[in-house]
């Protein structure tokens, strides 16, 4: 399968995660769209708020996973959280046995 073509699936089908709206102004997902694929979210932020949802600082982008929360790669660096940019394999083994624990934001 062509790169444009998995792209595009992705696009339509959402690759098996939730999609929302992210406000990169922000840095927070708002609207509380939350969708089975990008071109869904989009689609639902366009019939909630109309053509302001053109603007340029939202996007439709994946819900983290707790893998992902608990590592902080994603999800932590945006909130900014601290973790390692490229985790150790020790520390993937203590998020799968379940003792690493995602750290608290700050934000309430």
């Amino acid at each position: 399968m062509g790169g444009r073509k998995r792209l595009r699936e992705e696009y339509e089908n959402g690759g098996g995660r939730t999609w929302g709206i992210w406000n990169s102004i922000k840095k927070e997902f708002q609207f509380g769209i939350k969708a089975k694929s990008p071109m869904l979210a989009e689609e639902k932020l366009f019939k909630k708020i109309g053509w302001n949802a053109a603007k340029y600082r939202f996007s439709a982008e994946a819900y983290p996973n707790e893998t992902e929360k608990a590592l902080g790669l994603w999800y932590g660096l945006r909130y900014g959280g601290v973790g390692p940019l490229i985790p150790e394999e020790s520390l993937k083994r203590l998020v799968r046995e379940g003792k690493f624990k995602a750290p608290r934001s700050r934000r309430k």
